[in-house]
Parts: structure tokens; sequence; C-alpha cells
């Protein structure tokens, strides 16, 4: 079977924010998040599941929408990035964003910095004769 996982971009009715990298990137964001919306419905079997990153309720939603489950199909039908014309539906998403959690500018430095070396220390050493409280318990 084919599947699509749309990460962050198609959402279920909806598509991901295009300004969480910074409203000067927005709009050049957002006209990316059409075409490939279009070319997604194109290119791939109407019955194609879609798998998102991000369901209903999530801040990295551009929109509110419902849905646990969705087609290519479906997505052709609602969703706006299929539905309108780019210009169209660049100007209603823009014009739609609200505020997002402030930690949210934060996080692409952090992510881009990597996460901080493990602390992993070895165990201690054991003889073969050795037993533990956890082996002895058992006994």
């Amino acid at each position: 079977m084919v599947a699509v996982f749309t990460g962050g971009s198609l959402l279920y009715g909806s598509t991901g924010r295009p300004d969480l990298l910074g409203a000067q990137h927005a709009e050049r964001l957002a006209r990316a998040q059409h075409a490939s919306a279009h070319r997604l419905a194109r290119d791939l079997p109407a019955e194609t599941p879609v798998y998102p990153t991000h369901g209903f309720g999530s801040f990295c939603s551009a929109s509110q929408s419902e849905g646990t489950a969705s087609t290519n199909a479906a997505e052709s039908r609602i969703n706006p990035a299929l539905t309108q014309d780019e210009e169209e539906f660049v100007a209603a998403l823009l014009a739609g964003l609200d505020a997002y959690p402030a930690y949210y500018a934060h996080m692409g430095p952090v992510n881009a910095a990597g996460p901080d070396p493990a602390d992993l220390p070895s165990p201690p050493g054991m003889s073969p004769g050795h037993s533990t409280s956890a082996s002895t318990a058992a006994s």
C-alpha cells in the first residue's frame, strides 16, 4: 500500500504554519505549501492515506480542523491548500494566523545546536560469582 507522510505541511483539512521560522519567510513558505500540496494531489492515487506529523489542536496548524484520518481524495475536497488558487490560499492563510507560544522563537536555534552530550557512566564492574540483591531476592 502507498501512503504519504506529509510532515507538518499538509495536515487534515489544514496546513502547517508558514510563519514559525519568522514572518519574513511566511509568504514564501505558504506558496511552497500550496505547490507541494498540489504536487501530492496530482501525483498520488486518490485512495492514498495521508499521515501528517500534527493533528487536531496542534499549535503548528495554520487553522483548526478536525480529523483523525484522511486520504488524498478527501484532502482534495476540503483542504484550502487544494481548493483555493495560490493567491487566495496565501492571502487567507497569512491573514488567519494567530499568535503562537513564545518558545517557538527559540526552538530553531536549540534544535540546530543538537542535543547535549549524553552522560552515560559505565556501570560498576562485577566478578563472576557476585550476586545482586535483585537476584538474591528472586532465589
